[in-house]
């Protein structure tokens, strides 16, 4: 999805820009810019971008900047890369802290399979806007794909703070796949870190458990358990109670009721190594 950010106050900027009261033409050329698409985005932005400079650059170069990465998005609709690209340039030459423009250009690259320049505009966008979602969705996507592991960690580290549900997933598979290779101890780690940004999330809790019961701390493992059981909705739990069903571990009834036997099928479950 591309970004299509523009001005805040739309004839606010109309009146600023074209002086005294809103033209009718001046008007039309802003609101094709922002709500037009294809060439008619494309005419409006020109006509928006022009008149700045007939006036001496008296809009601001944010919204400028917005301008420009508007056209942008609109020449990569009708599929002008790289005139697209131009603006995006322009943009952040305009404004260098534009994130959208960044995340917009990176888009392009991605597309045209430059992964490495993709990814570093993704990073500025990112870095300029911590909560730029897109940015952060794409690069989780492209660095699992790749399977480039320490990347993936560093970025969800960084930004665990501003994405703690996107971070703790991570952490969470991360220590089912060290667990799958024998390596509690690590596997451990990144379920306590995963807990620390998600205490309320049940299936975490649960895999705790498992965790300690694993490196035989049992006590504490059962106490993980009864607290993901209380965390857990019934849905939930009869989604585990047929799980380990399916698996030959638990005998009792799929009936979402969190009890002992489910408790002890859970212990079963972690000698196994199986996933809830």
């Amino acid at each position: 999805m591309r970004e299509r950010r523009f001005f805040v106050v739309l004839f606010a900027l109309a009146g600023f820009l074209f002086g005294g009261g809103v033209s009718h033409a001046a008007g039309d050329d802003l609101e094709a810019c922002e709500h037009g698409t294809g060439k008619a985005a494309i005419r409006g932005c020109t006509r928006v971008i022009n008149s700045s400079r007939e006036v001496g650059q008296q809009i601001s170069v944010v919204n400028l900047a917005k301008a420009h990465n508007i056209r942008g998005n609109a020449y990569e609709e009708l599929g002008l890369p790289d005139r697209a690209i131009k603006d995006f340039d322009r943009a952040t030459t305009l404004y260098p802290k534009y994130a959208p423009a960044y995340f917009n250009r990176g888009m392009i690259f991605k597309s045209a399979r430059q992964f490495e320049r993709a990814i570093r505009e993704f990073e500025t966008a990112l870095r300029l806007d911590p909560k730029h979602d897109e940015a952060f969705r794409v690069l989780l996507s492209m660095f699992e794909e790749s399977e480039q592991t320490e990347r993936l960690y560093d970025l969800v580290e960084r930004y665990s703070e501003t994405k703690p549900g996107a971070a703790a997933r991570i952490f969470h598979s991360r220590g089912y796949n060290l667990a799958s290779s024998g390596d509690m101890e690590t596997a451990l780690s990144f379920w306590l870190r995963a807990a620390d940004l998600r205490q309320k999330n049940p299936d975490i809790r649960a895999s705790l458990g498992m965790g300690f019961f694993l490196v035989g701390e049992e006590e504490t493992a059962i106490a993980e358990w009864k607290e993901a059981c209380k965390l857990a909705s019934k849905k939930k739990i009869v989604a585990w109670q047929s799980n380990l069903s399916d698996r030959n571990i638990y005998a009792g009834k799929v009936d979402g009721v969190c009890g002992p036997g489910t408790i002890e099928s859970f212990k079963l479950c972690a000698k196994g190594k199986c996933k809830l």
